[in-house]
């Protein structure tokens, strides 16, 4: 019991490094798409999906904890370079239109400095070995505004964690050529919307529902 609750505080500790470019298949063209459309694939080596919490540390940890016990919030990010995905873009008209495109995250890949940690949090709170793969089916770009090559919009679609579907707007900005799509998406979220429990620890941790999840992408066209 007390090795489990060990591993447990070691979960939430802080300073989470960007995991290794993951080996994933390149996602199948989105279709049906307009014979004009760029599409945009997602290039793992430059991209990552990053997740922002905020931890409480009670008082309690120090028993658990001996050295370097920290009390009060922590924030903690959590990566992976474990994507995939396609965008499909309009470049024929003054102002690029987003189409459509797909986005996969293999979760079992979320890496911090800590194995135990990723154990954890595979088999526990996210579930990942249960849900290996998040998916965001992107929509639409709404209320574009565009300054040069620098595109922002709200990224609309839907997101599947943890085998729930939610329809979710990212906060984005993109720059874009014919030849490269570079940009970032984020949103704040709560994670029991996507029927995952904030993890928590009695008397030693507590993790806040809400999180911001950012996906930094570099797509590259293929046609």
């Amino acid at each position: 019991m007390r090795y489990f609750i060990l591993l447990s505080v070691f979960f939430f500790a802080t300073a989470c490094a960007v995991a290794p470019a993951a080996e994933v298949a390149p996602t199948a063209t989105p279709n049906p798409y307009p014979a004009a459309a760029t599409i945009f694939r997602v290039n793992p080596s430059q991209s990552n999906v990053n997740y922002i919490i905020t931890e409480t540390f009670l008082e309690n940890v120090s028993e658990i904890i001996r050295s370097n016990p920290r009390y009060g919030e922590v924030t903690t990010v959590g990566a992976t370079r474990a994507i995939s995905g396609n965008l499909a873009v309009d470049l024929s008209g003054a102002t690029p239109m987003l189409l459509g495109g797909d986005v996969a995250v293999d979760l079992t890949m979320l890496r911090t400095s800590k194995a135990e940690r990723d154990e954890i949090l595979k088999v526990n709170w996210l579930e990942s070995v249960r849900y290996p793969i998040a998916t965001f089916a992107i929509q639409a770009a709404e209320n574009i505004e565009q300054d040069g090559t620098r595109i922002t919009f709200d990224l609309v679609g839907d997101l599947t964690i943890h085998g729930v579907t939610q329809p979710v707007s990212f906060d984005a900005f993109a720059t874009l050529t014919s030849t490269e799509l570079i940009g970032e998406a984020t949103a704040t979220l709560q994670m029991s919307s996507f029927g995952v429990t904030p993890p928590r620890v009695p008397k030693i941790v507590e993790v806040e529902d809400t999180f911001e999840l950012k996906i930094v992408l570099h797509a590259d066209a293929v046609n």
